[in-house]
């Protein structure tokens, strides 16, 4: 990151987090100990041994913390919005990249491995459901991009002028104010870990269906915390289509490229035919910590550490993995892969994931372009 141009969003974040940390300590705190009592009464037995009216004794704090976490955070301010009119990131009538032919070659890629390369896996929907296929192209496009944690909205806008540069297309980025590292930690760990509904997903899950209505592709994008946003957005849109014909029709639409996503499920329904929506794929570094607690271990595509539970069913999308170099030692920059801007878009368009992705073969218009490099 060239401190040059964000040295000033640098110390703001900074001198917020430093403001925040009590209060996102006491937070944390909180949620742990809460979980930690809810453990203690999982180890006696639970419900089973104890009983229903003593097995709630020790669930109790815990709902109660998350009902108030969930309502402190459920006011306007945290609430993830566009940054600039969502009609502004609609892009009429855009040909891809390459031909159907390639796009198919693509698919059938399958990645860097994980559950989406399987010819056919069978899970808890029921049947042996078809790999999620891209979206035909429309007539209009929207395209929506979801900020990582401590991002100001200048650096989150510099993110999606590389990804026009990149792509060609205009973006939104639908903004999900930082409050400081410790709060957004905080955030993350209430919606990745605790599944808890957000006023940012639910707002971009909102959104989406909107613009999925007006029978465009909608091209969802998420980084890091955004893919966890990403996440419960999909999750939500998922069981509304479960629930409504038409909103299951539409999912057709929507496509979900996450890079480095701390997220731990990526959801998808089975369409009509069986073919699972929406389309998905994934970016992450190999030594990206984040990659690693989020998408590359979930997808199945890095061993589980002891004691995390892999839920086949709720993940759907290849694998893309920036791998490192190979050889006896780990260098210093094979740690690194965890920016967009530094390390996964210039990987992306140089070709340094291996597999070719739907993306690149859909909407790579610049592959290779001298914008590669670092804004």
């Amino acid at each position: 990151m060239k401190l040059s141009l964000f040295g000033g969003d640098v110390a703001y974040m900074v001198t917020l987090g430093v403001a925040s940390l009590p209060v996102a300590a006491a937070l944390v705190g909180s949620v742990l100990l809460a979980l930690g009592w809810f453990q203690v009464g999982e180890l006696l037995g639970g419900r089973a041994t104890l009983g229903a009216a003593a097995a709630e004794v020790f669930r109790l704090p815990l709902r109660a913390t998350l009902w108030v976490l969930r309502h402190a955070l459920d006011v306007p301010l945290f609430g993830a919005r566009p940054l600039s009119p969502v009609g502004d990131a609609v892009n009429a009538g855009r040909s891809p990249a390459a031909s159907v032919a390639a796009i198919d070659r693509a698919v059938a890629s399958g990645g860097d491995g994980g559950r989406a390369a399987d010819a056919g896996p069978a899970d808890v929907r029921g049947a042996h459901v078809k790999p999620a296929v891209p979206a035909v192209v429309g007539p209009d496009e929207t395209w929506l991009l979801v900020n990582g944690i401590v991002e100001t909205k200048a650096m989150a806008r510099a993110s999606a002028r590389l990804i026009t540069d990149l792509t060609g297309r205009s973006v939104t980025v639908v903004y999900n104010p930082s409050l400081g590292l410790g709060m957004d930690l905080a955030e993350c760990l209430l919606g990745r870990t605790l599944d808890t509904a957000s006023r940012p997903s639910e707002g971009l899950a909102d959104l989406v269906q909107a613009q999925l209505a007006l029978g465009r592709v909608v091209v969802l994008l998420g980084h890091s915390q955004g893919g966890i946003i990403v996440a419960n957005a999909v999750r939500t849109l998922c069981a509304r289509g479960l629930a409504d014909a038409g909103v299951l029709a539409s999912l057709r639409r929507l496509e979900v490229y996450t890079f480095a996503s701390a997220a731990d499920e990526a959801h998808a329904v089975p369409s009509a035919d069986g073919t699972l929506v929406p389309f998905a794929e994934h970016f992450g570094a190999e030594w990206d910590a984040v990659s690693r607690l989020g998408a590359l271990t979930f997808s199945g595509w890095a061993p589980a550490v002891r004691g995390v539970t892999i839920k086949p069913e709720t993940w759907n999308g290849r694998v893309h993995v920036l791998r490192a170099e190979a050889g006896e030692g780990k260098r210093p920059e094979d740690w690194q892969g965890h920016l967009v801007k530094e390390h996964l878009w210039p990987a992306l368009v140089g070709g340094a994931f291996g597999a070719d992705s739907v993306f690149m073969a859909k909407y790579g218009l610049h592959r290779g372009a001298a914008k590669t490099k670092s804004s």
